[in-house]
């Protein structure tokens, strides 16, 4: 993909991240953090095809008006919760773009331009090697 499609589906991350996402109390929303840069490492990692589809997939986001990207990931939360049989393409892609969404945000990366809270802030994470030395001067 060259640079144009690149930064359609950046934009599309970005929206379809801000629908699942949205700023609430201390959390920030998904768009302002600047952590879809992250994609291109995540496109990076993945095999040549599963960039592509998942590309594409970012791109018609970015196509998409707001409301019908708000009803299509209504549907999908509903039809995921499904046992149809039908259910299951449509859980796999919850699943995968969910899952795209949520390991950028909680990556704790962020624009370099960006000086608000973090996600981990948020939730008051420690990692857990600042501990370490506590545990070990216990024992």
């Amino acid at each position: 993909f060259n640079e144009w499609l690149l930064k359609l589906s950046y934009r599309g991350l970005e929206r379809a991240g801000d629908i699942l996402l949205p700023a609430s109390g201390a959390f920030p929303a998904f768009s302002a953090t600047g952590c879809a840069l992250g994609i291109t490492e995540i496109f990076r990692t993945t095999s040549a095809p599963d960039a592509r589809s998942l590309q594409t997939l970012f791109i018609f986001f970015n196509l998409f008006p707001k409301w019908m990207l708000l009803r299509f990931f209504k549907f999908l939360n509903w039809i995921s919760q499904k046992s149809w049989y039908i259910a299951i393409p449509f859980r796999k892609l919850y699943l995968g773009v969910r899952g795209t969404v949520l390991s950028l945000y909680y990556s704790n990366l962020t624009d370099p331009a960006y000086a608000g809270p973090r996600p981990l802030d948020a939730i008051h994470f420690q990692e857990r090697t600042a501990h370490a030395n506590v545990y070990a001067q216990k024992s």
